[in-house]
């Protein structure tokens, strides 16, 4: 189980709660809930959210082998952290600091690839910026017979979309190229 705390566009802190688990010989990767947190975040009241979904779905403790959170104290400190109610409930479980907020730091210090991604970004923005570029790249892609006829935007406050607008460049870095030179683009 995987817990993230966010702040919706209202300013209001939601727990969303994501699990991972073997349906017959494949792992499934599912959204589970989200709840909104009232007044302060604290571990005890995270638990007591996880816990009331748990008892109206009659899940048990038991059954959850690893937890996955950031390193707020509110979730990982071993008196008061949310951490530390589950370890009451299920002393094996296992406890677990959040990869993908570790890898993001670190690719925010990674100076190559943020040199290579605001390339990318610019190229795109190139493409897309304009309607007629975009009209123009699909036609080319179709034409070539792509498997994709358009590019993604990137947002920054969506990290994630980093991987998905490099995965689709890579895709398309033929037609881009083919794209770029017939518009006498620098890159």
């Amino acid at each position: 189980m995987q817990l993230v705390e966010t702040t919706d566009i209202g300013n209001d802190v939601q727990l969303m709660v994501f699990v991972r688990y073997l349906d017959t010989n494949d792992y499934m990767e599912q959204f589970l809930f989200c709840r909104p947190l009232s007044k302060n975040t604290t571990g005890e009241q995270v638990f007591k959210k996880v816990d009331s979904f748990f008892k109206e779905h009659q899940l048990d403790w038991s059954d959850c082998v690893s937890v996955c959170a950031d390193g707020a104290p509110s979730m990982m400190g071993s008196k008061k952290g949310f951490m530390s109610f589950v370890k009451m409930e299920n002393k094996n479980i296992s406890v677990v600091h959040c990869l993908l907020h570790r890898e993001n730091l670190a690719a925010k210090e990674i100076q190559d690839l943020a040199i290579v991604f605001k390339e990318v970004v610019s190229v795109v923005n190139f493409i897309k910026s304009l309607p007629l570029h975009t009209r123009l790249f699909r036609v080319l892609c179709d034409e070539i017979g792509a498997e994709h006829n358009g590019l993604l935007f990137h947002s920054n406050i969506r990290w994630l979309s980093q991987g998905k607008v490099l995965e689709r460049v890579a895709n398309l870095r033929h037609e881009i190229c083919t794209f770029l030179t017939q518009q006498k683009h620098e890159l």
